[in-house]
């Protein structure tokens, strides 16, 4: 039987006494000590950092590559601007679409391979899997303002609304953008890889930010989307 694969993240996260399971073919951290209704607690109230590098983050270039890939999720062949944070939804997946340049995003998905499967039919384009090369933080609470200015990251370095920012956070080049499937104040980061267990740290280390699991990314998004219905 195949061993289920792990992130970049999941060695510290063992250190920090995290209880594992398995999520399909991935070997994630559920909860910490304490346990998920106390990490779904503590990020209403204060902030948490959960681990999203099992996700995909998948670079496609070509011409005309925007405009396909928002017919593709939204309906609408929009060209939206460079820096643009575009979300949308495929079947049972949901995407990020980030434009890098022109013809140049950075596609985003919950689900590794499905960025593959919704380009299969557009022509002239080139994929390049960037899910291990780039780590994936979302850090989120009601006291994340507090945090960013810790990191000493300027308001006018925090995305907008429908927007991504490219700035260093702790010294490392990063993309910022909203996590808007959260109900709480929540950014992504995404990053090289090569950093990601000292980034995690730098957050984990920044009070009153804990480290949380899935099970509590996954209630807080469940009743995200519910109060949406």
């Amino acid at each position: 039987m195949a061993s289920h694969k792990v992130t970049c993240l999941s060695l510290i996260e063992r250190e920090y006494d995290a209880k594992m399971a398995p999520v399909g073919a991935w070997q994630l951290a559920k909860n910490f000590p304490g346990g998920a209704t106390s990490e779904e607690r503590h990020t209403r109230t204060y902030c948490s950092v959960f681990n999203r590098c099992h996700t995909e983050r998948m670079r496609v270039t070509g011409k005309g590559i925007v405009a396909a890939v928002s017919r593709l999720i939204t309906g609408t062949e929009e060209l939206y601007p460079v820096d643009s944070c575009v979300c949308g939804a495929s079947g049972n997946d949901k995407y990020t679409m980030l434009v890098m340049a022109d013809d140049d995003i950075l596609l985003l998905s919950d689900r590794r391979g499905a960025a593959a499967g919704l380009l299969a039919e557009v022509d002239g384009i080139e994929l390049c899997d960037l899910s291990d090369v780039l780590a994936h933080l979302v850090v989120a609470g009601e006291k994340l303002d507090d945090v960013l200015n810790e990191f000493e990251l300027a308001p006018e370095n925090r995305p907008e609304t429908g927007k991504t920012v490219r700035t260093p956070v702790a010294e490392v080049n990063t993309i910022l953008l909203n996590a808007p499937e959260l109900p709480v104040p929540a950014l992504s980061l995404i990053f090289n890889a090569e950093y990601a267990e000292g980034m995690w740290e730098e957050f984990v280390d920044t009070h009153p930010v804990k480290p949380a699991g899935f099970a509590a990314y996954d209630a807080l998004t469940q009743e995200d989307a519910a109060e949406e219905q």
